[in-house]
């Protein structure tokens, strides 16, 4: 139920007695929890609630508020929906020419002045330029039967922007794609010459239509028309007049300079728009805003710097900030993270005092949101040291001089004694620099030497173990076994190393290493890869995990393991241990290309084949310029990149050819022509003719002279010999030149040419 008439009048009256300061807080007072009565008259205030309308109190002449019109033309007024600055908007039913719901804005009761008759005009002929599906359209306009104007829109059936976001738990990212909406739409409004000039969520209304979410800029109530061509709009608005909400006003808005406002003060609202959808505040607290004295909060939109969204959202009240993501779908540290950088840059352009430094248009804003959602770089970057200084001197430039004063004194007075104590200290400067340098170089030879003594324990004692322990038992005089072999010896000197022959962590990793690679050329792979644990566990404790020793050992450790046949386990380690590497010693550290070869082999043996050659190629190009790589690392790597640029789906054989050839070259150069690595080169080579099927004969005489050497040198029984043989029927068969079984069992595969990594 309304108040009546006359005690609207005595608290508008007694409010232009109090301070301008006192004058919100005293109507609160006053009115108590009758919220539409405090809203009346702060409205004939020129206040209501955060908005000001330009025109003195004293043109507008309070009057009772009359009952809601039934008819209004050809629309029947069903309900009052709200009112603004100085019009009320009814929900209205049409009937002709198509019926439908609209919304009818009309005069406000009470403030008929010249001005506001203007600026409603303005409003009217404002929404008529413009169409576009993301601004309020205007169907109609007109004059009731006693002269108001009104104008008939577009009915918008949904919360305002913030509200809808929360309640829909909208995470960063849509609210991002909402408000790049919004931008297009005051882009398209600019265009037509048309600044909004009070954008703020109740201005931005959001519903769904045909399963799509549409935001809706409503309410031009304020707009200035930039062009001659809007008409009435272009001559309304005056020096001095005060017109928008405080908390989404910009500093030309708040100076009063109405000739100074253009399209970037749009830029400054929509900043402010984005900063509350990211953390739920405005850069400045409305209601303290509200709550201050005119030239106080003017003062404080001029001058105060806003703080970083992401600053600003850490200074909430922790509950906030975990209401605040929860709204976001996030968690506290993730929106935290998600605030920091480009969008705090992005909000702080948007919000610079100096519209010259905001985005030119609503466009490149959004544009450069779009930037940020796609990952790209963006163009708002965080201020460098010289703006910065320049900010603050802008800021405190009386403080700033008194200080500039009082230092040129003090510099003045203090030049001629710093003078001639200058010398005598630069002496004593560098006598004790001279002092700390031969002490630290005394401390460095002492370290070096302790390592070196410990490496040279380790060497010793691996030596020993090598000569004494672990070919000793080949020695006539300790009565050797009649047929030893490699790998009896092998087991034999696991045993004594497993029974406690050294207290020497260093001595016994170095001597499990060399267990493992010696298990592991054998193809013996369970116990290649027990013994590099072994030396991984050891390294770890001495160096820690990330050490290269401990990295190395782990890698052969999950390969052997993958050999062996625990081939899941293995890859999840073999991955976790590739990517410690790359971030502990970064990725052109000859450790991180050999784990590196081992992942990218690890994924061609399970048939992952986009895996594997996206690792093979990344680590090919990790390689190019590191010393120190290994022979064995670098074949690995280039036979399956040539694999990769001619496979058989679509790559081209010269080039993967061209490749395989190159490493070959580089092993007989290196290597010689009988070194396994050699050996494994043309075996590499041979495979790929086979699946090409292209120089056959070729591979037939690389594939029987690879064979050759591996019987003659590995055994028969060797995995390698045995792989190998394998590949050479296989061609054989499909050369058609020997039956498809037969006696020769190495050649009966049914299957494509295999390869062993070692």
């Amino acid at each position: 139920m309304s108040q009546p008439v006359s005690r609207e009048r005595e608290l508008f009256e007694l409010a232009l007695d109090q301070p301008e300061a006192r004058r919100v807080a005293f109507l609160r007072d006053q009115c108590g929890a009758d919220d539409a009565l405090l809203r009346r008259v702060m409205d004939l205030l020129g206040v209501s609630a955060g908005k000001f309308l330009g025109g003195v109190a004293g043109e507008m002449q309070p009057a009772a508020e009359p009952e809601v019109p039934r008819q209004i033309g050809r629309y029947r007024i069903v309900e009052r929906l709200g009112e603004g600055g100085f019009g009320v908007v009814y929900l209205a039913e049409q009937s002709e020419p198509v019926r439908r719901r609209v919304a009818l804005k009309i005069l406000k009761p009470g403030v008929e002045s010249r001005q506001v008759i203007a600026r409603f005009e303005a409003e009217r002929q404002v929404l008529a330029l413009m169409d576009h599906p993301n601004i309020a359209r205007v169907f109609d306009a007109g004059a009731t039967e006693d002269g108001k104007p009104f104008f008939v829109m577009e009915l918008v059936p949904g919360p305002p922007l913030t509200r809808f976001c929360d309640d829909e738990r909208y995470s960063v990212r849509e609210r991002l794609l909402l408000f790049c909406e919004i931008c297009d739409a005051l882009q398209h409004a600019h265009q037509k010459g048309v600044i909004h000039r009070d954008l703020k969520p109740s201005n931005v209304l959001v519903f769904r239509q045909d399963q799509r979410v549409v935001p809706k800029v409503i309410d031009f109530g304020v707009a200035k028309a930039t062009q001659p061509e809007s008409g009435a709009a272009t001559g309304v608005t005056r020096a001095f007049e005060l017109l928008g909400t405080p908390a989404y006003m910009s500093p030309e808005q708040a100076r009063m300079l109405g000739r100074d406002v253009d399209i970037r003060t749009d830029i400054y609202s929509l900043g402010v728009l984005l900063h509350e959808l990211l953390i739920g505040r405005t850069p400045l607290d409305a209601r303290e805003l509200d709550a201050s004295a005119l030239d106080v909060w003017r003062r404080r939109i001029c001058e105060e710097e806003p703080l970083r969204p992401s600053l600003r959202w850490r200074s909430l009240p922790i509950l906030e900030q975990n209401e605040s993501a929860a709204r976001r779908r996030t968690t506290t540290v993730l929106l935290g993270r998600q605030l920091t950088g480009d969008l705090d840059w992005i909000v702080l352009r948007c919000l610079e005092k100096d519209r010259e430094r905001r985005y030119p248009s609503a466009a490149a804003l959004a544009a450069d949101i779009r930037r940020h959602l796609a990952d790209e770089p963006v163009e708002a970057a965080a201020p460098g040291a010289l703006y910065r200084v320049r900010k603050f001197l802008r800021r405190h430039r009386l403080a700033v001089g008194a200080a500039a004063i009082v230092l040129i004194a003090m510099t003045a007075a203090t030049v001629l004694s710093v003078s001639l104590a200058w010398r005598a200290t630069m002496a004593e400067r560098t006598a004790e620099q001279l002092l700390e340098n031969e002490q630290r170089q005394r401390v460095e030879l002492e370290r070096l030497r302790r390592l070196a003594d410990d490496e040279a324990a380790t060497a010793r004692a691996v030596t020993r173990f090598l000569n004494e322990d672990l070919l000793g038992v080949a020695d006539p005089g300790r009565e050797p076994e009649r047929e030893l072999t490699l790998r009896s010896v092998l087991d034999r000197a696991s045993r004594q190393l497993e029974g406690g022959l050294t207290n020497n962590p260093a001595v016994a990793a170095a001597i499990h290493e060399t267990l493992g690679r010696a298990y592991q050329n054998l193809a013996a792979h369970e116990s290649a890869a027990r013994h590099y644990e072994s030396a991984r566990g050891l390294f770890a404790r001495l160096h820690g995990p990330s050490a290269p020793d401990a990295i190395r050992t782990a890698v052969e450790a999950a390969f052997s393991r993958h050999r062996a046949g625990d081939s899941l386990k293995a890859l999840a380690d073999l991955e976790a241990t590739t990517a410690m590497a790359r971030a502990r010693l970064g990725r052109k550290h000859p450790m991180s290309i050999h784990a590196g070869q081992r992942l990218a082999w690890t994924y061609y043996n399970f048939g992952r084949i986009a895996d594997w050659e996206r690792e093979a190629e990344e680590t090919f190009s990790d390689m190019n310029g590191v010393e120190g790589v290994s022979d064995a690392d670098v074949l690995g790597v280039m036979y399956l990149v040539g694999r990769k640029r001619g496979t058989v789906r679509g790559g081209v054989f010269e080039e993967g050819e061209k490749v395989l050839l190159r490493i070959l070259d580089l092993m007989h150069e290196r290597r010689g022509a009988d070194h396994p690595l050699t050996i494994r080169a043309r075996a590499f080579l041979a495979v790929y003719y086979y699946d090409h099927w292209r120089n056959v004969d070729r591979a037939e005489a690389m594939f029987r002279e690879v064979y050759d050497w591996q019987r003659r040198v590995l055994g028969e029984t060797h995995e390698q010999t045995l792989v190998n043989a394998r590949n050479l029927g296989l061609l054989y068969g499909r050369a058609g030149r020997i039956p498809r079984r037969c006696a020769c069992t190495f050649m009966c595969f049914p299957s494509s040419p295999a390869i062993q990594q070692h």
